[in-house]
């Protein structure tokens, strides 16, 4: 009877492992990308009035050309575009960016790394 309850714990606790082990974490982070004003004077100067934002080749978003910032934004608030990314269970990624203009000229483009539970602030500066 003995031999029968200890292999009873010992299976349980092999089946609470893996299925611990087999849980996937929600992990996210929070990028936003922003510009201070001289980016509207200078968009303005070439026709520029609109610019459409990619994240790892995929449209995250658009803003108006003439919205800046005059300091760094609060996580996520007061920029051009934000994005909550999912991360698929890694502490971090590193995704690519680019920025266009309503012509299609690209006016940024780089690399960003979103660390699980982290607000990226991105300055987009010239």
């Amino acid at each position: 009877m003995k031999k029968v309850s200890l292999f009873f714990v010992a299976l349980c606790a092999i089946l609470v492992s893996v299925s611990m082990s087999s849980c996937n974490k929600d992990t996210s982070g929070k990028v936003t990308f922003w510009y201070g004003q001289a980016i509207p004077l200078l968009a303005s100067s070439t026709g520029t009035t609109s610019f459409t934002f990619y994240l790892n080749n995929e449209v995250i978003g658009s803003s108006s050309a003439d919205v800046y910032s005059v300091s760094e934004p609060s996580c996520g608030s007061g920029g051009a575009v934000s994005k909550v990314v999912d991360l698929g269970g890694d502490d971090s990624a590193t995704m690519t960016y680019k920025v266009v203009d309503e012509s299609g000229n690209t006016w940024w483009q780089g690399s960003v790394k979103i660390q699980d539970g982290g607000c990226l602030n991105q300055q987009l500066t010239l």
